[in-house]
């Protein structure tokens, strides 16, 4: 008979007998061992390695087992430290927004917050048959879910498994991308945003007071808001969770200081002269710095900058939600044809294209716009020079020399009314 216990520099090593039970795991007198490499010719008496006896040892064969540790639970236990395992999971996110869109993505799939027999009985095949059911076949058809959406509900479970499976709790992933393929999603292309001239009506449009119980204020915050959203390339969530402190001057310069920005990383953006101007402006027109501290009761560096001025939710911080709904309301103003589809983030588009085509330098848009990587900011330069530098218009110069010389009998016009009719600009 011979035992070997090699001490490998492994980190994961672990036994688990071939006695294992369904209703516990067994981890021998509370140690794990760092590897085994066991050959067994007859039982050994006494065993080398503590409480092992005849009938926890079943091996044949060589036993290598890279497993992590698992504890001793009954089934009910086991379940209970699973469904708290999801509670942390979810806690240990950096942002709120993380959280919220990681809970959405596990209870929709779960259909409410996970069981642990739920939890427990989830296989690899399971998932890959609610991946190929869940994923619209037709672009143009309404039933399902697009391939992003289906690959990022994968990529939620995939975090959640790893996580317990990091704290002892499981031994497979079932939803890790070498089980489960992600589907094929179509590369990214980002949107062109409003034209300037149509960024130009929604600024105008921000001017015209509307019917709110402040409406020279109302007028002021939209200006200001939407102004920071299209020059700083502020996200929503951002502009929402920005407070007056939040706003730094250093030499001649104002910089927004943002906390938990995407990624869960503080970041800050420079706050051009016009913002400052605007927000100074909105300050004065809701009743300056008393208000603000009179209302929240504590130093203006600690109020938010955007309140709210809906009577359900009056001079509370503002929404992200809000946001977009006061971008469409201002877009509505402004007879923007695509109104409906315009959102705050559209305005971030808009900026981000506007200093591409206006021959900025990529690196640094891309540092004002916080991409983390470069590639993300030159698809918006590839797709502007694509429409300004079209090889397509030569031909259709060509096309264009053929009407010009037409007889007006043969002319149908410049077609500009139609034009204009039929066919919208998208966003």
């Amino acid at each position: 008979m011979i035992h070997m216990l090699l001490p490998l520099r492994c980190k994961e090593f672990y036994l688990f007998p071939s006695a294992f039970s369904t209703k516990k795991a067994h981890r021998y007198n509370g140690k794990p061992f760092s590897a085994l490499f066991s050959y067994i010719l007859s039982a050994p008496n006494p065993s080398p390695f503590g409480n092992l006896n005849n009938r926890d040892i079943r091996f044949q064969t060589v036993i290598l087992l890279l497993k992590v540790p698992m504890q001793t639970y009954s089934n009910e236990t086991r379940f209970q430290s699973l469904e708290k395992g999801y509670l942390g999971w979810l806690a240990g996110q950096l942002t709120e927004s993380t959280r919220r869109l990681y809970r959405g993505d596990i209870e929709d799939f779960f259909g409410g917050p996970p069981t642990g027999e739920g939890i427990l009985s989830l296989s690899d095949d399971e998932l890959k048959d609610w991946r190929n059911q869940a994923v619209r076949k037709n672009p143009d058809d309404f039933d399902g879910l697009e391939a992003s959406t289906v690959t990022r509900k994968l990529a939620a479970l995939s975090s959640f498994y790893s996580y317990l499976q990091a704290k002892g709790l499981i031994t497979v992933n079932p939803a890790s991308p070498s089980l489960v393929k992600r589907p094929r999603v179509a590369e990214w292309q980002p949107q062109m945003g409003l034209l300037p001239a149509e960024m130009a009506a929604l600024i105008s449009a921000c001017t015209i007071p509307n019917k709110r119980k402040n409406m020279i204020g109302a007028a002021a915050r939209d200006l200001a808001l939407i102004t920071l959203l299209y020059t700083s390339l502020l996200r929503r969530s951002e502009a929402a969770g920005a407070s007056w402190g939040d706003v730094k001057k250093q030499a001649e310069h104002y910089w927004l200081k943002i906390p938990l920005s995407k990624g869960g990383s503080g970041q800050r953006v420079k706050l051009e002269p016009v913002a400052i101007r605007l927000l100074n402006l909105y300050l004065e027109k809701m009743g300056g710095r008393s208000r603000f501290e009179k209302h929240f009761a504590q130093p203006l560096d600690r109020c938010p900058i955007f309140v709210s001025l809906d009577n359900a939710h009056y001079f509370e911080r503002i929404s992200g939600h809000s946001i977009n709904t006061i971008v469409q309301r201002r877009a509505a103003l402004a007879e923007l044809p695509h109104r409906s589809t315009i959102t705050a983030h559209i305005l971030r588009h808009t900026g981000i294209t506007h200093m591409i085509l206006a021959g900025k330098n990529p690196l640094a848009v891309q540092t004002m716009a916080r991409h983390k990587e470069l590639s993300t900011t030159m698809v918006y330069a590839a797709l502007a020079q694509q429409l300004l530098e079209s090889p397509g218009y030569v031909l259709a110069g060509n096309v264009e020399d053929v009407l010009d010389t037409l007889p007006p009998s043969q002319n149908f016009g410049d077609g500009s009314d139609s034009a204009n009719y039929y066919f919208r600009d998208v966003v």
